[in-house]
Order: structure tokens, then sequence, then C-alpha cells
């Protein structure tokens, strides 16, 4: 069988994205092809939408479309978002709307409503008729994403079939999903799938408990969705199509079933509706559809074959076995109130799988994350959070550490190559070394005379230095100017190519810690200012240098020029040579000056980059140090020794101390920690792509990224390391609830059928009943069952086999109506789904407290807005009413037809031929012609006193009939008339007193009689 899941409003999407999360953690998939299952969820919330979208980045914290770093989130195609159009603009021009104008409503009274929210209606606004406006004016989208949904599936036997059976979930407290469901119905039932579809609701009450969130509408809006969905099913109802300009939506059966569900179980639990009710009910609903085995695919591994008594149960769920019959007010009366209502309740006797997996998986995680801040190993505990001794300060101002950064002195003056078009440079000193000794030897090979040497010398080197074609082709003042356009470059090489680089990859492979890092880029920064502090006093030494070097070379030079050359004790070759490394001294004394502002400068520019690094190693720990928190968070509310299992609807059977135990033995094994946190090192290092880096990591990896990436890897570690435990005790994730129940209860019979007696107690439905309600009128045949979803007993020892008969005798023991579905995949658990089928709303404890909410609403100078908010069509008046009237209800209601039918003519005071007594008989007319008379009491003064409940809705029809025949205004004046001539007449008799019993209820009567009138 096909199945498809559609998630109404916030409540519904809540379910959805529940159900989704379990199918997950059972298949690793949320749409596995062993199962027929499909999804769509519509909402007027963007917001919520948006994030339901694959496409979507989940916020941090948002656990509800992810269960363990994998996205459950929906396709674009699964999701269908109610726009708003332009309401006011709409009303202004309602002509133009033939679909929406027949039922939206008097445009005045929407107008007030839209005048109060200056800042327009949010989503559904918790108006169920706004929310009804905007599915009809996404109508189209709707059902276009309806037929794309139901489409033919494969089955098990390989023959495409468009048997479907469609879930549709909704919360009636709000706007939307309470606003929509009943046209959602009403559009399928249009389209062929379905047509012949079974659809069933689970749709969930406000709570009965006063809450903060709640709006002015939110109890009332249940009242009133309830109404309606009643009305719809007994026929009383039939909406306008939102999708036709004429026409309303089918009078067949709307849906095959309704669940009812309220947050207050039958054992008095009380859950929270927001978070724990919607997990509840995709629980519920995993163990109706996927554990039943009822949504598997064409090749998926079949379950047991469905006895009889699983049948049964399923029958009751889509609603085929429903042998009961609708309410009526009176006999012969049409239907008022449906009883094909149902509810569950749920209790699962299980090994919390999913609870030991996430917190093996928040350890493993946070193990990762520790080595990632500190990498400090503690022998018998694992990564601590405490850094480990580390000198920062001989790191940095190691010169293989420069070297390799490219922050040595020559580097950043010049003297050797940085950037890949750098030129081979060579230091200041060498520059000069190979220029002037070469020009020296020039001059000395050229031979001549000699005298001029010193002079060509000198000029050489001052052109060298200055000129366009000496040092670097530039000479040293244009080179220096020239290159200081490439200081930006040359910082940001070093700092994001050199240094980030290295040290991301040293972190990223977790062979440095981040807080390392920190230290490091810290002690950089202090390292730097300490350079460009001490540049001045560098240039300064060189000035002083340099002049001194002049000096030695000008007194040379005069050596020189003054020495005589024919003397032949004077070498002259030798006094060049000499002042030739004068002025190597001298130049690159004075281009070290010029090297050493070009440094000071990029030293500055450089400090700019690690400021800007220091910023995103800062921010990459925060994060980390943040998801840490979460995790370790995250784990101790997790497998928490000395948990009770009160009060809530699981109820956990394992030793917790012995699963903190194993998974501490883990933690502490210094080998497996080492290679599972290198490889989920891995995985954050891999979400980042190609162009990873403590920027983009700051830029791109939130707190909630960073979980989502990790947790993914970290579950498959973890479970790859409970897997390979030596001892099958360890083996916590392959652990059997049928071997847990062994070792507790074998033997002991009596304990155990105590045991099973008390869990099947707790599985109470989420539908309290009111005592009095179901036992008034002589109640309703509720049908009541109870499902037992126990594990196969394939791979069991003979011993645990005999054991699970036992256990299988104590269930059915435990409830008069018992069906056992074996279940193949889910070994860790039994659950016990109770079932309580074909009652009435009425029945509901809850209703009284909705009702009271919405009387009171609808009661008083705004009620006419209050029922357009709340009703989707009309204003509910004429529904059938949800609880059974009784006679003096029925007797009082009938007061005003009463006076009508009197001053009509329609009652007479006839006496019996018999005996002689008073009777009142009502004349009709039957569809020849024929008067016909039906004794209705005994005195007309007495009026409804003795009327009884047939009767009264006898009189009610026929008055109703016969003013329909009043077509000209003056027949109905004429009625008018002899009315108030009755109503004065019971003035005059109570002497004028207008506060005499009498009087007051006859000024009732006779104006609820002018309304019936409309005069």
């Amino acid at each position: 069988m096909n199945h498809l899941f559609i998630g109404l409003g916030g409540t519904g999407g809540k379910v959805l994205a529940a159900l989704r999360r379990q199918i997950y953690q059972q298949y690793r998939s949320a749409e596995p092809a062993a199962l027929a299952v499909d999804y769509l969820y519509i909402d007027t919330s963007a917001t919520d939408t948006r994030i339901a979208d694959i496409t979507s980045q989940i916020a941090a914290g948002d656990r509800m479309w992810r269960t363990l770093g994998h996205s459950v989130q929906l396709s674009p195609g699964q999701i269908v978002h109610l726009e708003q159009a332009d309401f006011s603009g709409m009303l202004s021009n309602l002509d133009d709307y033939p679909t929406i104008r027949k039922w939206i409503g008097e445009k005045s009274v929407w107008e007030d409503i839209w005048n109060s929210a200056p800042n327009g209606i949010e989503a559904g606004g918790q108006l169920r008729r706004f929310g009804r406006l905007l599915f009809a004016q996404n109508v189209r989208k709707v059902s276009d994403a309806l037929k794309n949904r139901l489409v033919a599936r494969q089955t098990q036997d390989g023959v495409a079939t468009t048997d479907w059976t469609i879930h549709i979930f909704a919360g009636l407290a709000g706007g939307t999903g309470s606003g929509t469901f009943i046209d959602l119905v009403g559009q399928l039932r249009k389209l062929a799938a379905g047509r012949t579809a079974k659809i069933i609701l689970y749709v969930v009450l406000p709570e009965t408990q006063d809450t903060s969130w709640a709006k002015e509408n939110y109890y009332a809006n249940g009242y009133a969705a309830l109404a309606e969905l009643n009305a719809a099913v007994v026929k009383q109802q039939r909406l306008s199509d939102v999708a036709e300009e004429r026409g309303t939506y089918d009078n067949n059966l709307p849906v095959d079933n309704c669940f009812i569900i309220t947050n207050r179980n039958e054992n008095g639990l009380i859950v929270n509706t927001e978070k724990l009710l919607p997990q509840i009910v995709a629980e519920s609903v995993y163990q109706i559809v996927i554990a039943s085995g009822d949504a598997r695919a064409q090749g998926a591994q079949a379950g047991d074959a469905a006895g009889a008594d699983q049948r049964a149960w399923r029958d009751m769920v889509t609603g085929e076995n429903y042998f009961g019959q609708y309410e009526k007010d009176a006999e012969g009366a049409p239907d008022a109130r449906a009883n094909r209502f149902m509810a569950f309740g749920i209790k699962r006797i299980a090994i919390p799988h999913q609870e030991v997996r996430e917190y093996s998986t928040m350890v493993f995680l946070r193990q990762y994350l520790l080595r990632a801040l500190h990498d400090n190993w503690v022998d018998g505990i694992g990564f601590e959070a405490a850094s480990r001794p580390f000198d920062a300060a001989h790191e940095v101002r190691n010169e293989t550490r420069r070297e390799a950064w490219g922050l040595t002195n020559e580097h950043l003056r010049l003297e050797r190559k940085l950037l890949d078009n750098d030129a081979g440079w060579r230091s200041l000193r060498d520059e000069f070394t190979a220029a002037l000794t070469g020009r020296t030897e020039a001059l000395i090979s050229e031979g001549g005379k000699n005298d001029g040497w010193a002079a060509a010398l000198q000029s050489f080197a001052r052109d060298f230095y200055e000129r366009e074609n000496g040092f670097r082709r530039s000479g040293v003042p244009e080179f220096y100017q020239v290159a200081e356009r490439s200081i930006p470059d040359r910082a940001r090489f070093i700092v994001r190519n050199r240094i980030a680089a290295t040290l991301f990859d040293e972190w990223k492979s977790c062979r440095r810690p981040i807080r390392d890092v920190e230290r490091l880029i810290d002690e950089l920064i202090v390292d730097v200012n300490e350079r460009i502090g001490a540049s001045e006093k560098k240039i300064a030494d060189l000035i002083r240098q340099q002049e001194q070097k002049d000096a030695d070379a000008k007194k040379l030079f005069g050596d020189y020029v003054n020495s005589n050359a024919w003397n032949p004790l004077t070498d002259r070759k030798k006094m060049l040579r000499q002042l030739s490394l004068a002025y190597v001294d001298a130049y690159s004394l004075r281009a070290g000056q010029v090297a050493q502002a070009f440094m000071k400068k990029t030293l500055m520019q450089v400090l700019t980059e690690l400021q800007a690094l220091n910023a995103a190693v800062e921010a990459t720990a925060a994060r980390l140090e943040a998801a840490s928190i979460t995790a370790e968070n995250r784990r101790t509310q997790r497998v928490q020794v000395g948990q009770s299992n009160i009060g809530s609807h699981q109820y956990k059977f394992y030793d917790p101390d012995h699963v903190r135990q194993v998974i501490a033995r883990l933690q502490s094994d210094n080998g497996l920690q080492t290679q599972q946190t290198l490889a989920v090192a891995s995985a954050l290092a891999n979400a980042m792509g190609t162009q990873a880096s403590f920027v983009r990591f700051a830029e791109t990896m939130s707190e909630g990224r960073i979980l989502e990436v990790l947790e993914g890897v970290a579950e498959e570690k973890a479970e790859e390391a409970l897997a390979a435990m030596e001892s099958e005790r360890d083996r916590i994730l392959q652990s059997s609830i049928i071997q847990k129940l062994y070792e507790e209860y074998a033997g002991q019979n009596e304990a155990l059928r105590r045991f099973v007696s008390e869990r099947v107690r707790e599985a109470g439905s989420f539908a309290a009943f009111s005592r009095n309600e179901s036992l008034a009128r002589g109640g309703a045949a509720i049908a009541r069952c109870l499902v037992a979803f126990v594990p196969s007993d394939a791979g069991l020892p003979d011993h645990i086999k005999d054991f699970r008969l036992e256990l299988l005798a104590a269930i059915r023991q435990a409830s008069d109506n018992v069906a056992i579905s074996e279940t193949h995949d889910r070994g860790h658990e039994i659950v016990f789904l109770s079932l309580v089928n074909q009652f009435p709303l009425r029945f509901l404890s809850a209703l009284e407290f909705l009702k009271e909410k919405h009387d009171r609403l609808v009661s008083g100078p705004g009620a006419v807005r209050k029922r357009l908010e709340l009703y989707l069509e009309g204003d509910g008046t004429t529904l059938p009413s949800l609880y059974a009237p009784s006679a003096d209800q029925l007797r009082q209601d009938a007061a005003p037809y009463w006076l009508i039918a009197e001053c009509a003519g329609l009652l007479a005071q006839t006496e019996n031929n018999t005996t002689g007594a008073k009777e009142v008989r009502l004349k009709t007319t039957d569809a020849d012609g024929r008067i016909r008379v039906h004794l209705v009491g005994d005195r007309l003064e007495n009026g409804t006193k003795g009327l009884t409940p047939a009767n009264a809705l006898m009189l009610k029809s026929v008055v109703s009939e016969h003013l329909a025949t009043l077509v000209h205004i003056d027949q109905r004046n004429a009625l008018k008339k002899q009315i108030i001539d009755r109503q004065n007449a019971v003035l005059e008799q109570a002497g004028f007193d207008p506060n005499h019993p009498s009087v007051v209820a006859m000024e009732s009567v006779a104006r609820k009689a002018l309304e019936l009138l409309g005069v």
C-alpha cells in the first residue's frame, strides 16, 4: 500500500519532521527504497517552509529537520508555501474573485479585522477563515502538488498501483491547519487517486490548560473545527469548493477515520504540545504504517502474513470495520453526531538505542573537539578540556619558522625571493659587491691612464645606486618605491599562503590544536610589533655606519688621487680594489636604510593581516568551544543514571551505568580515539571544500554547521566501535529487548505479568473521556484494541524463544482485545499501541473546556466578527450540536416555533373523543395535499412543557416549511402582528408587570420568533 503523509501548518510540519527522523534512524534514509511512502508539507509560514527545504541551511541548534548531523529535510516538490496575495485589494474588488466571494463573508467585518492588524496578518494568524483564504489563493498550486505526489508506485508483487492511504496531520488551534484541512480533503476527493484513497486525519486539539502563547481564538478554533468536521461527516454541511465558482464538495464520506489527539492521556499524563506531542504522534504513525509492514515496497523484506487479529486492527484504523450508527437528536431526525472518531495511546518498552547512539556520538564528537581545541591526552580519561604547555615565543622567533613563513629580514628587505614572480635576488651587499667588483676589474683590465679610475668607480657606484640602469635595473630608490605597491600582496602571501595555510594544515590534521594556533598568532603579533618598533633604531644604526663608511671611502679616494702613479711602491690596482670595497660598504648600508624602511611598511601590513587572521582563529576556537559545550550538554542529558520512567510514554529498559562504563572505555582508548578523531577532522575539512582556511571556517562554519558535519561521522565511528566490542553484553546497539526481559524475569511469570499489565495500562489513549458523557444516552459501541509490536524470535536461542512465548501470553492476558504484530527490524523494543474507536466527540473531556472558551468568545458585542474568524463558512449556528441536547433544551429551543405555529393556526386545541382530555394537535400537509394531525401536547397554554424530543424536531421542521411559503411581506407582517398581540396579551394578564416571569419568558420567545420570521 502506498502512503502519503501530509503535514498542514506548524503542527503538521513538526509531525512530518519527527516521522522522517524516526524513519531515518531505522533505515539510514528519510525516504528508503524499502518503503512506499511520500510526503507533502503545506504551510502559510514562509520561514517554516524555507527551513524544511533541503536547499536551505539548517540554523544552529535546530533539531527539527536533522538527526545526528543527517538532514531529513524535504525536496522543494514536497513543499507548498501558501503565499498571501493582496488581501486589501481583493476586498475592494470581490466581484473579481468569484471562487472566494461566495464564502468569504461580510466585507465590512474583514475591513475591521484587517485594520486591526496594521502590520498585516502573519501566516494564518489563528484566523481559520483567513487560513482558508490563503488555501484558496493557492489551491491550484496545492492541487498540482497532490497530483505529482499521488502517482503510481510499485507494490510488493511488482505491479504498479494507485492505491493510497493518505495521512493528514494538523493542529486545530491555529489558522493554517485548522483552516485548511477540510478543504484539503475536499480537493483530494476530486482527484482520481484521492477518490479511492483511504483518508485518515490526525488532529491535535489545543491544550486544556491556559497557555501564555494562546491568542484570543486559540481554543475556540479547536471547537469550531471539530463542529465543522462533525457536520461534514454527518452530511449536515457542504462547504463551497474554493477552486470553483459554483458548487460544493461532494457529500460522500470525506474521511475514513479521524484520530483525535490531546496533550493529556487517559492516565493523566500531560505532555508538551509543541515538542513531545508531535513526536508521540509520529511514533504511533510509524507503528501503524511502517512497523506493521503496511508500507513495504517492491522487493522489501516481508514480515509475517497478517493474521485475522492484525486485519481487524488495521481495519479499525482505516474505518473499514465501522459498525455503529450516528447519533440523532431524536428518532427520525437527521444524523447529528458522528461516532467514527478514534484515539491512540502508546507505550514503548525499549532499550533506548537512539539515546545510546546519541550519547556515544556526543562522546566521540567531543573527543575530536577537545583534540582540535587542546590536543591534551590524559591516560585513562581521553582528551582533556585543558591546554598543554607550549612555548610559542621561541617557536615564532625560530629562524627555521621564519624561513618557512617568509618572515626573515632577507625576505622582508627583498634580499630573497618570496613571490613566484620575484627575481632570484641576492643580499644588498652581494648585489653591490658583484656590480662594483665587476666594474673595478673592468677598469683595471682596460688599462690606460689609471689617474681616472677612482673617479670612474665613484661615478659608477653613485649611478648604480641611483640610476635606472643600476641596481636591479632601477636604482635603489626607484626599485623600493615601485616595490611598495606590492606590499599588500606580499603581506597577504606571508600571512595567508604561508602562516595561515601552514597552521591550518597542521590544525586540520590534528597536529596542532587551535589553542596553540591562537598562542602562536598572539606571539607573532607581539614579535611583528617588536620588529616594527625596532626598525627606526635599525635605520639610525645604518645611517651611522654609512656615514663612517662614506668617510672611509672619501679618504681612500683622496689617497688614490694623491698617490704618485710613477712610484714603484704605489699599487693603484690594490688601492682601487680597496676603494671598491669601501663603496660596497657605504652604498649597501645606504640601500639597507631604504630596505629597512620597506621592511617596516611590510611588517605593518603583515600586522593588519595577522590581526584579521587572529580574528578568524578566535572565531574558529570560539565555535569549536561552543560546539564542545553543546555536545557535552547533550551528552549529560542522555543515559542518565537514576532517571525515572514515570510520566513518560517510553519505559527505558537498560542499565545506564553499564552504558556509560562501556563508552568511557572507548573514550580512554588512545589508539581508537586517535583514529576516530582523524576521521572526524577529515570530514570537517572536506565540508569546507578546496579553499579551506581559518577565514573560510569563520565565514561558513557556525556552531550548528560544525555539529551537523561532525555528528554523522562521529555516529558512524561510535557505532563501529560499539559493534567491535568483544563482550556481547557490551555491544549495546545490538542488544535484544527479549533477552533483557529474560534476564530480569526468567522464571518469574507473575512478576512478568504485573510488569506487562502496568505497561499496557500506561498506554492509555491521548484522548481522555468524560465519564458522564460516555454514559449519557446509553453511550456508544466503543471498540478498543491493544496492538503489541513484538520482535520476532528469529535468531534467538531456544530458551529465549520459550520465554518469548511466556511474554506473549502475559501480553494477551493484559487486555481484552489484543493483536500481536511481529517486527523484524526493531529487536530493541516492544511497543504497545492502544486504539479506541467509534466514539462521538462529546465523549472528549477536553471538549467542555474548548466549548466554554468558544461560547464566551461568540457571545457579546464582537460575536459577528468572531464567528467569521472561527468558521470557514457561515456563522456556525446551523451546525449540529456536538453535545446531545437534553429534552429540556429541545423544548426550550422549540418555544419560538410553538409561538409561530400557534399564531399561524398550525396548532389546534381539541378534545379526545374517548376520554374528553384536552389535546393539542399539529396540522401538517402530506405530499398529496392531505392534512394530517399529530398529537404534540395537552393544552395550548402549557406550551412546550410536554413536548417530546421527536415532536420538538417535527414542530421545528413543520414551522420552517411553513415560513418558506410566506413569500409576500404582507403575509409575514400579518404573522408578526399576531405574535406581538400574543405578547401584549401575556403582559396584560400579568398586570402589566414587565418583570413578571411570564412576561420576561415571552419577551425572549417572541424576539426569537420574530428573528425566525425575518421581520
